[in-house]
C-alpha cells in the first residue's frame, strides 16, 4: 500500500508550482517559493506526520510545520485562490495514492 510521506508531498508540490524540489528544499526566503514550501509542510501537517519528519524532509527547524500550517490555513480563509491551490493539490496526492493502491490491488488480484 502507499504512503503518504512528506517527499510524496514535495514532489507534488513542486510540479504543481512548477519549482524544483531544490529551491523548495533550500532556503531561499522568496514569496514564490516559501509559499509553496509552507504549502507542502502544511498538507504533511494535516495528514498526522510528525513535525520532525516533515522538518526533516523540507530542511528546516521542528517548529516550521506547525507555523507553516498556521500560515497556510489563515490565508487560505482570506485568500481564494490559495484555498484553490491547496485543494488542488490535495486532490493530486489523494488520486495519486488512490491509483497506486489501484494498481497494487490489480497486480495482487491477477497473481491470485
Amino acid at each position: 500500500m502507499h504512503k503518504f510521506t512528506p517527499k510524496t508531498a514535495l514532489k507534488v508540490v513542486s510540479e504543481y508550482y512548477n519549482i524544483s524540489e531544490k529551491l523548495i528544499f533550500g532556503s531561499c526566503r522568496k514569496a514564490e517559493i516559501v509559499v509553496p514550501r509552507h504549502m507542502g509542510m502544511a498538507i504533511c501537517y494535516e495528514n498526522m506526520i510528525s513535525p520532525g519528519k516533515i522538518a526533516k524532509a523540507f530542511n528546516v527547524d521542528h517548529t516550521m510545520p506547525s507555523w507553516a500550517w498556521w500560515k497556510i490555513e489563515s490565508r487560505c480563509r482570506t485568500n481564494a485562490r490559495m484555498h484553490g491551490d491547496r485543494e488542488k493539490i490535495r486532490k493530486l496526492l489523494t488520486d495519486g495514492r488512490k491509483k497506486v493502491i489501484q494498481a497494487n490491488a490489480s497486480s495482487v488480484l491477477s497473481n491470485t
